[in-house]
């Protein structure tokens, strides 16, 4: 192996036995050679350990490192502070990656030797890994433009984002259950100076119950993803060059994303303190959103929140946010508008 090899590709692995194999065995079949794989074992209690250490012992190029459960953040800040390669990208477990991945992504850095970053548009959603379809030759958009479209490439998920090392090494994941991935893309996406996106299918995302982003949600992860959002949002904010009022629409509009499951079938059984925090988070979010203008959007999914509640949180919840917006004008007409979307029917 290189010393100094162009792709380095992180792998945090917890758990995933019945799926390590494809994924690893994607990795190898690269018909691009020069690649590392870092992988992380976070204190797996099956066989992933065991798995990765057979690979490693059969080709050098990976890399196993084990260290006790700290989180999927901490993982990859460990792969990160070991990378030896150009290029860095962070791929999941259970998932997999095309044969020709690699190959294709080294000749779009080769044609364009000045870009920063590559994301990719298009992969494959299923249970199970399909047939790969072959990739066509085609022109990748390149631009240093910050706009909607360029935002939402790289914000989608960490995985369809490949970064060079020197911007990666400079930053480490945040250790939030929910969100940590879109807050590391979306914070490099505003210090690249050039990028490229493309179309082309190179990552196979696996739909399952129980992985990282399945299952029950819990107040933490509700919590995280209200401040991973504002964060976000705040970082954008800094590059007043770049602001664009589509890309803040748009992370308003993602917020909600699990906030009906996960107050209507989990709110009720969070314990005082649990709910205050995730208020907390919430009212964190009304202030910064009510800095730009935003937070009346937010009403009516604050109003399908609240019904869920009991009448004492309801109250709790109403005189906490009046009490935290300093401008009492606004404060008011938001609370109006909260209470009158609570007094319209529900829609089932």
């Amino acid at each position: 192996m290189k010393d100094n090899p162009l792709f380095s590709i992180i792998i945090p692995v917890y758990n995933v036995a019945p799926y390590l194999r494809e994924c690893l065995d994607s990795v190898l079949s690269q018909t691009f050679t020069d690649w590392e794989a870092i992988c992380v074992d976070d204190g797996s209690i099956d066989a992933s350990g065991v798995i990765l250490d057979k690979y490693a012992k059969q080709d050098a190029r990976f890399r196993v490192i084990h260290q006790p459960n700290s989180g999927v953040s901490h993982a990859r800040n460990i792969a990160i502070d070991s990378a030896k390669g150009e290029w860095i990208w962070f791929v999941d477990a259970d998932d997999a990656i095309h044969p020709e991945a690699l190959k294709h992504v080294a000749s779009v850095c080769k044609h364009h030797s000045d870009i920063d970053g590559y994301a990719f548009r298009r992969f494959i959603k299923s249970n199970d890994i399909v047939s790969w379809p072959a990739l066509e030759p085609n022109m990748p958009y390149v631009s240093c433009r910050r706009g909607f479209e360029e935002f939402l490439s790289f914000r989608r998920s960490i995985w369809v984002c490949i970064f060079k090392n020197k911007y990666v090494a400079n930053l480490h994941f945040q250790p939030y259950v929910m969100g940590e991935d879109l807050l590391y893309s979306s914070t490099l996406f505003w210090s690249l100076k050039k990028f490229a996106i493309d179309d082309v299918p190179l990552y196979f995302y696996r739909t399952r119950q129980g992985g990282a982003t399945k299952g029950e949600v819990y107040a933490r992860l509700v919590r995280d993803d209200f401040e991973t959002n504002r964060l976000i949002l705040e970082c954008a904010s800094k590059h007043k060059n770049y602001w664009d009022e589509d890309v803040v629409s748009c992370l308003v509009n993602m917020m909600p994303r699990y906030f009906t499951f996960a107050y209507e079938e989990n709110l009720l059984k969070l314990h005082g303190m649990e709910i205050r925090g995730v208020i907390k988070s919430w009212c964190d979010m009304q202030m910064f959103l009510a800095s730009h203008g935003l937070a009346m959007r937010y009403a009516a999914l604050i109003a399908n929140i609240l019904r869920v509640l009991p009448f004492s949180l309801l109250a709790y919840i109403l005189l906490h946010i009046l009490s935290r917006l300093n401008n009492r004008s606004f404060a008011e007409a938001f609370l109006d508008k909260v209470r009158h979307l609570l007094m319209q029917p529900q829609v089932q």
